[in-house]
């Protein structure tokens, strides 16, 4: 089975070795895509994303880039799904602990909110050193300077 991609074009920001940072002008579909959720925002239609840079690419180049449709799912699913998942779980949790607090929904849902609260944080402070999702690739670049 192959897998999907989604392919956009760019312009180099800065080169971080085997990263570069590029940005996604025009960027007016944004709101519609999955894979927003890797991407900086800079405005509403300019986006930061940074990408595996396999070929050197200098700032000013232009390039296209390709997110796996595997790595938007997992995002996803760790932003959105998970979250859902946690927040269910606990509500019910809560509300089934009647001898604590006798058919209270109020405080079943504070509960549910401050456990999915604590998953976000500790996602947001995890998520750049253990989840390390595969990160956009360059897949072709046009040099601006053809002398070099």
């Amino acid at each position: 089975m192959k897998e999907e991609f989604i392919v956009e074009e760019g312009i180099v920001l800065q080169s971080l070795g085997k990263y570069s940072e590029i940005i996604l002008e025009n960027a007016t579909n944004c709101h519609e895509c999955s894979a927003r959720l890797i991407c900086k925002s800079r405005g509403d239609t300019t986006k930061i994303i940074t990408a595996h840079d396999p070929f050197g690419a200098r700032p000013g180049d232009k390039v296209k880039i390709a997110i796996g449709g595997s790595t938007i799912l997992k995002s996803a699913f760790l932003l959105y799904g998970l979250p859902v998942l946690i927040f269910i779980i606990s509500i019910t949790a809560a509300y089934s602990l009647e001898f604590m607090y006798p058919s209270n929904e109020f405080m079943s849902f504070v509960i549910a909110i401050l456990i999915t609260g604590i998953y976000y944080t500790l996602f947001s402070f995890a998520s750049k050193k253990f989840f390390r999702f595969s990160n956009p690739k360059i897949i072709s670049i046009f040099r601006t300077d053809l002398n070099n």
